[in-house]
């Protein structure tokens, strides 16, 4: 809308460790080979540090980024470049939980069932 380049591989980009799991599932939306690497950190916190000092542009799970893009403190590239992440729930057999947990384990099943068709 604003006239602003919507190409990822021409910022600078602040990447995370190559192991880090999401980018495993962002692989077949992004070319990592083309990105311009110029800072590599460890922890997502530093990584948004350095986006909000315009040092470059991060591929990070929306949920982390939530508020600062509610606000408009942080700009968000089209859809074309998210990807979705599987989700594990581990729990003991055992283990009591509360009416909103089962509620929220009962939308992912839901969810899974949804996804699998």
């Amino acid at each position: 809308q604003m006239g602003e380049n919507n190409n990822i591989y021409d910022y600078p980009f602040i990447a995370y460790p190559a192991s880090e799991v999401y980018y495993k599932h962002l692989k077949s939306k992004v070319d990592f080979t083309r990105l311009q690497s110029i800072l590599t950190f460890s922890d997502s916190e530093s990584v948004l540090m350095a986006v909000e000092q315009n040092l470059g542009i991060a591929l990070t799970p929306r949920v982390k980024v939530m508020k600062e893009l509610e606000q408009g403190t942080l700009v968000e590239f089209p859809v074309k470049y998210s990807g979705n992440m599987p989700i594990s729930v581990l729990y003991d057999y055992e283990f009591n939980f509360t009416l909103p947990t089962k509620r929220f384990l009962e939308l992912l099943k839901e969810s899974q069932e949804k996804i699998k068709g």
